[in-house]
């Protein structure tokens, strides 16, 4: 049998062996983030952006602990458009990105989940995973 509590306290004062916590707040900060981004224009009419992402260790909860944690990453794109000016329209673009380059296996969100279960503090964590290496092709028109 569980017992629903609004906090880690209350349930330790139930001398229950199962509870849940509920109620908890998150809060998530990461301790440094920071985007890149390097254009080129090979010729003329055409781009090509490499963009980066870093993002250092997220907390999961509001404790600090690196066990309800999420780790660092960093994911390289590219991107490369091709702009055509034209009669019928007045601008054509058609491009193409690579999403996470080197397939990086990494979770930019989740959730902590603690609970006591048989008089032991259990905390599961939950992570939502990214796609590996994928792309993208959008045609815009501009009348």
């Amino acid at each position: 049998m569980f017992i629903k509590v609004e906090s880690v306290k209350e349930c330790d004062a139930t001398r229950r062996h199962r509870c849940f916590v509920v109620g908890l707040i998150k809060n998530y900060y990461i301790n440094n983030a920071s985007n890149i981004s390097i254009n080129f224009i090979p010729i003329k009419n055409a781009e090509i952006n490499l963009l980066g992402k870093y993002a250092g260790r997220q907390f999961l909860d509001n404790t600090s602990q690196k066990s309800r944690s999420l780790n660092a990453y960093y994911v390289q794109d590219v991107r490369a458009i091709y702009n055509i000016k034209n009669v019928l329209f007045k601008e054509l673009n058609f491009i193409l990105q690579v999403n996470n380059v080197f397939n990086k296996k990494y979770e930019p969100n989740g959730y902590t989940y603690p609970y006591f279960y048989e008089g032991s503090l259990v905390n599961d964590n939950y992570y939502y995973p990214m796609a590996g290496t994928n792309f993208m092709l959008s045609v815009n028109v501009r009348l």
